[in-house]
Order: C-alpha cells, then sequence, then structure tokens
C-alpha cells in the first residue's frame, strides 16, 4: 500500500509482513481516527484507511513526490522471517475458525492451485512461494524489491529502515511532524523467534535459505547494504 500525507509531505510504502499493520495503528493515531473497544483488527484498519487522503500512488508518482523535496518511508525485513510470518498468518491457522479461507486455503492463494494447501509445512511453503514469479505473486510474498524500486531500479524511499529499528524511525516520524511521541514502549516491534506458538529457529533451514536467497536475491542485496543487524527480524 502507497499513500501520502500531504499536509507533511510524507509518503509511505507499506509492504504486507513488513510492519504494515503496526503502521496503520500508528497513521491512525496521526489522523485523529478514535479506537472503539472490542473492534475488530480489520474494521479498525479500513477506517483508518478511510482517512488516507492519497491511496494507490505508482512509483512514477512516488519518485515525482521525492524530487519535491518529501520524505518517502518504508521498512524492509529479513526475507526468512517475512516469509515465516507469512506461513504462520496464511497457513496455519484453523481455517475453519477464520474468515477469508476455502476448503482449507486462503482465498488470496487460490488461484495458484494445489500450490498451497491446509497446514503445509514451511519447506513446501517456502518451495511454492520461490516457484512464483514476483508478476504473478500475491502481495504477501512478492519480493520486497518490487515494491521499494522505480524506474531503473533505484529505490524510491528517502529513509529506508530494517523492521527492527521501528522504535527509532516512528520517533524520527514524530520529530518531523512535530508531534508527541507516536509509538509507546509496550507497542514497540520486540525482536524474537516466536511467533503465534512457532518458532523461526525450529523450521528455518540451510535448504530453506538456499531457496530463498536465489529467489528474493535483490531483497538481500538491500539488506546487506544495510548490513548484518537487518538480518535479524
Amino acid at each position: 500500500m502507497n499513500f501520502a500525507l500531504p499536509q507533511f509531505k510524507l509518503a509511505f510504502i507499506l509492504i504486507p509482513k513488513v510492519g504494515s499493520s503496526t503502521c496503520m495503528e500508528k497513521m491512525g493515531w496521526m489522523l485523529g481516527v478514535p479506537d472503539i473497544d472490542g473492534e475488530d483488527q480489520n474494521i479498525k484498519r479500513k477506517r483508518v484507511s478511510d482517512a488516507i487522503p492519497c491511496q494507490g500512488l505508482a512509483p512514477v508518482q512516488l519518485m515525482e513526490l521525492r524530487d519535491k523535496g518529501w520524505e518517502i518511508v518504508s521498512f524492509v525485513r529479513d526475507p526468512g522471517r517475512r516469509a515465516f510470518s507469512c506461513w504462520t498468518d496464511k497457513i496455519m491457522p484453523d481455517p475453519f475458525d477464520c474468515p477469508g479461507y476455502t476448503d482449507g486455503v486462503e482465498n488470496s492463494f487460490l488461484p495458484y492451485g494445489d500450490l498451497f494447501w491446509p497446514k503445509m509445512e514451511f519447506l513446501p511453503f517456502v518451495k511454492s512461494i520461490c516457484a512464483i514469479p514476483d508478476h504473478q505473486s500475491d502481495h504477501h510474498f512478492a519480493s520486497q524489491s518490487a515494491f521499494l524500486k522505480g524506474g531503473g531500479g533505484a529505490l524510491i524511499p528517502t529513509r529506508l529502515w530494517p523492521l527492527g529499528d521501528m522504535a527509532q524511525a516512528w520517533s524520527w516520524i514524530a520529530s518531523l511532524l512535530i508531534m508527541p511521541q507516536i509509538m509507546e514502549p509496550a507497542h514497540l516491534h520486540r525482536r524474537g523467534d516466536g511467533f503465534k506458538g512457532l518458532r523461526f529457529s525450529d523450521h528455518f533451514t540451510e535448504e530453506i535459505e538456499a531457496l530463498l536467497r536465489v529467489r528474493y536475491a535483490e531483497d538481500y542485496e538491500v539488506l546487506m547494504e544495510m548490513g548484518k543487524d537487518a538480518l535479524q527480524v
């Protein structure tokens, strides 16, 4: 999701499974969208989205804003942990208790036929997403570079942070907007090995890493340029 806040000369490139939900939560705070106790997260996200004035910006539009002096903000994540997050979120929940599933398969994955099935293990899941090129990929596992790069392969963001530095990033955003601290400590993204009862280290193998390094080679190049600490969350 690409969107702009003209009053702040600030635009965001939000990449699925790279802190986008947390960013939308904080965006709601910035835009004054009220909290409603007990509200479903997806409904709240829809209310925040409706409050954003400029959405769906194409890469060329973002590059034009950057050339006019706007700040373009985004985050990046280790492809292995991003794939793991996608797997735990889209494959491992009980499909009969979750909306958006058909015959145990997340609806957005249905067009891929038998590449995805209920409760599939992490390795075959990684093999499946690695078999799908970017131009056919669901946005949850398309490469991050597909979101971040414009014409000629140049990076669009003026500010690009690894996901683990989200607290630092939002502190900078708050100072840019001359606003109070946006994130309370309890809401900061935490580094960790577990997610929804599953441990990354129990599932990540050399075979999986080798597959991902081929499929997401450009993403790894971006992260390596940012330093080894970027490959932690």
